[in-house]
């Protein structure tokens, strides 16, 4: 089967289960940190799920992307599917976040071995062990990082999963660009399908939330993909520049928060992990703009980046300094930005009692 069907199958698949959901799935309630106020189905992040395996299943004898690495896309699976199954269980009944923490970091230092991120971003040469231990430190701490990122983002309709899937596209470009990179190309052009079938019945109107299960899924899938990519040539700045605006937006916030929130000075450092209202998207949701036009800003904001990442790749210069130099010029552009629309906005408004 040719890409493009299998593709068209895995985002049909996605639309058809997150129909059923809409109709038979589980219900998210309002209240605390969430903005909406009405029962909402949720757990859509099950058709996400459906549609990319699906997606990936069909490509599996599409001629082009050479032999399949067996571990790696094993891990890749395991790890998502595995974010997704705990995500349900929060969806269905809440598991409290220390467990949840806990049970996604050992599944993550249990896939570090076989998705091991390369190197070779860096600038300089390494010790050996060294090498190693970074490498796999790295890849536990970037799988945990965009997994709950995403997660912490998927407060407003179509940011998050929106935001991946725009990234995926970008990062397919990127291994488009890299001769041994076509499984990359492959597994992201898969989720992004995946995602598209969900985005369907979230961006207009919200009919269904990805929950946890989504996000999870989504934040590993991206994660796993993108380290699949370092190893198959694709510079691992560039990776992260593919999903800056998410990754930016929750690591200034932890910054803010640590700053300025008195329940964080109060509380310890672990509230900083607690639900809530204080991400640049929810002021910005509090300040009268419609979820549409937020998801949008995330999105373009993602294409822009991804823009710029496949730019430089496509220019022969991704190597050395220079990826690293443009992830870290772009991020304290962000902060700048993200600095200045908090200024302008003013402090969030405390949600109704």
């Amino acid at each position: 089967m040719s890409l493009p069907a299998a593709l068209l199958l895995g985002a049909l698949a996605s639309f058809l289960v997150c129909g059923a959901l809409v109709r038979w799935g589980p219900r998210d309630q309002p209240g605390g940190h969430k903005v909406h106020v009405t029962p909402t189905p949720v757990a859509g992040g099950l058709g996400v799920w459906a549609g990319t395996l699906l997606a990936v299943w069909l490509a599996s004898g599409t001629g082009g992307a050479g032999p399949w690495p067996a571990g790696p896309l094993l891990a890749i699976v395991m790890l998502a599917s595995f974010g997704a199954a705990l995500g349900l269980v929060d969806d269905i009944k809440v598991v409290p976040t220390r467990i949840k923490l806990l049970l996604l970091s050992v599944a993550a230092a249990s896939a570090a071995p076989g998705l091991q991120a390369d190197l070779g971003f860096l600038p300089v040469a390494l010790p050996e062990v060294a090498a190693v231990l970074l490498a796999l430190t790295g890849t536990w701490l970037w799988l945990m990082v965009c997994a709950n990122a995403v997660n912490f983002m998927d407060g407003s309709n179509g940011l998050a999963l929106g935001s991946v899937a725009v990234g995926l596209v970008c990062l397919a470009g990127l291994a488009a660009l890299e001769p041994g990179a076509a499984l990359t190309g492959v597994l992201a052009l898969a989720g992004a399908a995946g995602c598209a079938g969900f985005l369907v019945w979230n961006v207009p109107g919200g009919k269904l939330f990805a929950g946890d299960t989504g996000s999870l899924f989504a934040g590993i899938w991206f994660a796993g993909t993108g380290l699949l990519a370092t190893q198959q040539g694709v510079n691992a700045a560039l990776v992260a520049l593919c999903l800056l605006p998410i990754l930016a937006d929750v690591i200034l916030t932890v910054g803010w928060r640590a700053r300025h929130d008195g329940e964080v000075h109060d509380g310890g450092l672990w509230v900083l992990l607690r639900p809530h209202r204080q991400h640049l998207y929810q002021w910005m949701r509090q300040s009268g703009q419609p979820a549409v036009r937020v998801a949008l800003l995330w999105w373009g904001a993602t294409a822009a980046c991804g823009s710029l990442a496949l730019a430089l790749a496509a220019s022969g210069h991704d190597g050395g300094w220079m990826p690293l130099v443009l992830l870290l010029s772009v991020s304290a552009a962000a902060a700048v930005l993200v600095r200045s629309v908090r200024r302008r906005l003013g402090p969030p408004v405390p949600p109704p009692a």
